[in-house]
């Protein structure tokens, strides 16, 4: 997944998988509701499928649950002796503005609220995108400069 990780490097969307893309939003909210950002993030790239991957988060207690320097030790500890891709992680770690450090503000722990859910983006899905604007907006579809909406994934896609 170290490979896939795209995200951070400033790519339309956070994982690629040969034609397969994947957008990860997460919420803490008990519905599955995520914020899609700009007009392109439900686009996929040309000759690519995409899914967006929505993963519910509640407040873990005392003994459970992970922080995210734990997760960031675990999945340190699966690279141990994959030296290039651990050096790769924690570049990307680095582009994201994470570092050891600042652990200590990340003091949280976490779990999983409810299964994750993988959501195409397919002609069912709820996407505002240049190609719905242009056709209903015209040539004032050239003074937008952001867009951002909010999808509700509770009744879309499949559990993980």
């Amino acid at each position: 997944m170290v490979a896939a990780w795209t995200g951070p490097m400033g790519e339309a969307h956070d994982f690629r998988i040969q034609g397969c893309e994947f957008e990860v939003k997460a919420t803490t909210g008990g519905r599955r509701i995520h914020s899609i950002n700009g007009l392109n993030q439900a686009v996929p790239s040309s000759g690519s499928s995409l899914s967006f991957i929505s993963i519910q988060l509640a407040k873990a207690g005392q003994r459970e649950g992970l922080t995210l320097q734990d997760q960031v030790g675990r999945i340190e500890k699966i690279l141990e002796t994959h030296a290039e891709l651990n050096k790769s992680f924690h570049s990307l770690l680095s582009d994201c503005s994470y570092l050891d450090e600042d652990a200590p503000i990340y003091s949280t722990k976490w779990k999983l609220r409810s299964a994750m859910k993988l959501v195409p983006v397919d002609n069912a899905f709820p996407k505002i995108n240049p190609e719905v604007l242009k056709s209903s907006m015209g040539a004032a579809f050239g003074f937008l400069e952001e867009v951002t909406y909010k999808v509700s994934f509770d009744a879309i896609g499949t559990l993980l």
